[in-house]
């Protein structure tokens, strides 16, 4: 554990969990963000509910979700 962040929980593997602000001390660079995501799926570490796969009541809102919250954004 960090000294830094002394209140770092861990949660599951490689996941740690803070309810406070805590400094980032090394990172790195991901080049194929999609491929490593994939990665952490057949590793069992994250779910993936792809779109197709979901009951079409839920596509539909996912898709009222959406468009409430774009109308009246612009892009740039």
């Amino acid at each position: 554990m960090i000294a830094a962040a002394p209140d770092l929980r861990n949660a599951k593997g490689h996941i740690w969990e803070s309810e406070t602000d805590v400094p980032v001390c090394r990172c790195e660079v991901v080049d194929d963000r999609y491929a490593e995501i994939l990665k952490e799926e057949e590793q069992g570490s994250a779910v993936i509910h792809r779109y197709p796969e979901i009951d079409p009541a839920e596509q539909k809102l996912h898709a009222n979700y959406i468009k409430e919250h774009l109308e009246g954004e612009t892009t740039p």
